[in-house]
């Protein structure tokens, strides 16, 4: 039998690369890519008189977008109340300490509806 016959060959998983190579795989230019090293965003060292970029900053620096990313959409997530258009316009109000929450809803038609939680 082949190699081909047997599978696909396995290569092994490179520790560490190039400035120019991990911007490669995180489809960024080499500037940026440097923009991030001088940062710090990146961890990096030298051998030698070459920067070299280990693999597991690389996929620390994906985890971290990815943990940012996901924080800020939850930010942004608008609380959900049955039956309401959020179209029609929202003004939402949250306070500290006890909890209070007021919500009023404008409607095409009047009157206003307003639904305020008070938890103690």
């Amino acid at each position: 039998m082949t190699a081909q016959a047997d599978g696909p060959e396995r290569r092994p998983v490179r520790l560490v690369y190039s400035i120019e190579e991990a911007a490669d795989l995180l489809g960024i230019g080499r500037t940026f890519m440097f923009q991030l090293v001088a940062t710090g965003e990146i961890d990096s060292f030298k051998i030698g008189n070459r920067r070299k970029i280990p693999r597991d900053a690389i996929d620390g620096y994906i985890d971290r977008l990815r943990a940012e990313q996901a924080a800020a959409a939850e930010d942004r997530r608008v609380p959900s109340l049955p039956n309401q258009d959020y179209r029609r316009g929202a003004d939402w109000g949250v306070m500290t300490g006890d909890v209070q929450c007021t919500y009023t809803a404008q409607s095409a038609s009047p009157p206003k509806e307003v639904v305020s939680v008070h938890l103690s």
